[in-house]
């Protein structure tokens, strides 16, 4: 690889990083008080993924973000478990959840991931840095299950 190209790779992603920053700022997606106002989404309600049709038009996705945890393959979707290193990390998408969405859309989401998944309020790394946002963790049980190398289930593929 060119020095050139280096350079030219590195200030594609300070532009992305750029324009990542200035539309969470815009959209004002900062944690109000100690209630989160985002969702971390890594699995199948990811954008481009089978149940991204949920968040369409009732969110705002900030950008890509990474949450401490690895990712279990459960099969048809992955859980979020805890960490056990400080380099475990699920990747995932950061979205912005308006006031007149947020109670009817955790509800639904709440549904959609059935008493095998907790919602929790985790700090999350996103575009802008440190976020507090809601997410999915699995609570069932995990014996048997591989975790996904890299934390990345659209990578899986």
């Amino acid at each position: 690889m060119r020095v050139g190209q280096d350079t030219r790779a590195s200030r594609s992603e300070r532009k992305f990083r750029a324009a990542s920053r200035r539309r969470a700022k815009a959209i004002g997606w900062a944690s109000k008080g100690h209630e989160a106002v985002a969702l971390f989404a890594y699995g199948t309600l990811r954008r481009g993924a089978s149940m991204y049709r949920l968040l369409e038009g009732r969110t705002t996705w900030i950008g890509s973000a990474r949450a401490a945890g690895r990712l279990l393959d459960l099969g048809a979707f992955p859980g979020l478990v805890p960490a056990i290193g400080p380099d475990d990390r699920v990747h995932g998408d950061l979205f912005a959840i308006p006031d007149v969405e947020r109670g009817a859309l955790l509800d639904a989401l709440d549904r959609y991931e059935g008493t095998s998944f907790e919602r929790v309020q985790q700090s999350v790394e996103g575009p802008s840095g440190p976020a507090l946002a809601w997410l999915y963790t699995y609570r069932g049980a995990v014996d048997g299950f591989p975790v996904l190398v890299g934390g990345d289930y659209l990578s899986r593929r």
